[in-house]
Parts: C-alpha cells; sequence; structure tokens
C-alpha cells in the first residue's frame, strides 16, 4: 500500500512540480527588466498582437541595455551610464504596465493609445542606442570612433600623400628614360 502510494505521489506529484516550474521559467523570461516583476501576461511571448510586440520590443531593448553596462571591472565606468540605465528600465517597466492597460481596452481606444504608446517604446529604443553606442565609443569597443581613429588617420595621410604625387610632373620623369625618350620624339 505504501509502494502504491509513493508510485501515485510521484506520477501526479513530478509533473505538476515541473509544470509550475515551467512557468515560472516563462514568467521570469517574460520580464522586461531582470530581477523586477512585471504584470505583463506569459501569453505575450508568442501573442501576434501589438501590445505583445511592443512588450518584446522593451524586453529585448532592456536586455541589449544591460548587456552594454555589464562590466566585470568592480569600477564604474565614470560615466554614470548605469544610473541612466536604471530610469530607463523604470520607464520601461511604466510602459510595459501602460501597454497591458491598453491591451485590455476598447479596439478604438486601444489603437490610438498603443500609437502613442509605440513612439514612447521607440524613445526608450533610441536612448538605449545612445547609451551603448557611448559605452563602446567609451571602451574602445569596435567600430566607435576611439577604436577607428587611429585606421581613420592612417587612411587620411595616405590620401594626402596620394594627393601629392598626382600633383607631380610626370612627363619629363618619363622623357629621360632612353626607350620613352626615343618613342616620343618618333611622335612628334
Amino acid at each position: 500500500m505504501t509502494y502504491v502510494l509513493l508510485v501515485l505521489v510521484f506520477a501526479l506529484g513530478l509533473p505538476a512540480v515541473a509544470a509550475v516550474g515551467g512557468m515560472h521559467v516563462l514568467t521570469v523570461k517574460n520580464r522586461v527588466v531582470a530581477g523586477r516583476r512585471g504584470i505583463a501576461p506569459r501569453r505575450w511571448l508568442v501573442s501576434p498582437r501589438h501590445a505583445a510586440r511592443l512588450h518584446r520590443r522593451l524586453r529585448a531593448t532592456m536586455q541589449a541595455a544591460r548587456l552594454a553596462i555589464a562590466n566585470p571591472d568592480p569600477q564604474d565606468d565614470g560615466l554614470g551610464l548605469g544610473d541612466i540605465v536604471r530610469e530607463l528600465e523604470t520607464r520601461a517597466m511604466e510602459l510595459d504596465a501602460q501597454l497591458v492597460i491598453a491591451d485590455h481596452a476598447a479596439p478604438t481606444a486601444r489603437r490610438r493609445m498603443l500609437r502613442e504608446l509605440q513612439a514612447e517604446a521607440t524613445a526608450v529604443e533610441s536612448l538605449v542606442e545612445r547609451v551603448i553606442r557611448m559605452r563602446r565609443a567609451w571602451t574602445g569597443g569596435q567600430p566607435s570612433e576611439r577604436g577607428l581613429g587611429a585606421v581613420r588617420e592612417r587612411l587620411a595621410l595616405l590620401e594626402s600623400a596620394l594627393r601629392e604625387l598626382d600633383g607631380l610632373e610626370v612627363r619629363p620623369l618619363l622623357s629621360s628614360l632612353p626607350h620613352v625618350a626615343d618613342k616620343s620624339a618618333m611622335d612628334d
């Protein structure tokens, strides 16, 4: 009897624990900001609805921002980008909550609200892009001005040298060669 009870507990309990664990993984994956709970439904991970797509854009944007400021050094980068990303994360969480509210509105109101929220999400994406570019430029990551500055300088010097060579008179130099001088005399 005890053996049957154990088998029954494992047969029913193990799948239930796996299902709960799987739901938790999906909930964590659906967060706009890692470590901060959001109210977006799990179905937005795959939903084709406009609000769900905006939610996924915000999630991807904030993951990129977090990766951009990830610093293996214990010291800060000195630019304050971490503070800026935290402010952007707060704004992204607010936008995400507004997306959930807009998704429950009547169709005409939903479209208007989602247009406005889309513009705000695009603004957040633009700011995150600037943070990423600034971080790359500061650390000398490629391709940034700091990383490509030496290459640009060498190319400018090479172009300058080529312009100087183009300015030289090539005809007198060629006429001093014997086989070229004979040929130019025959042309005259």
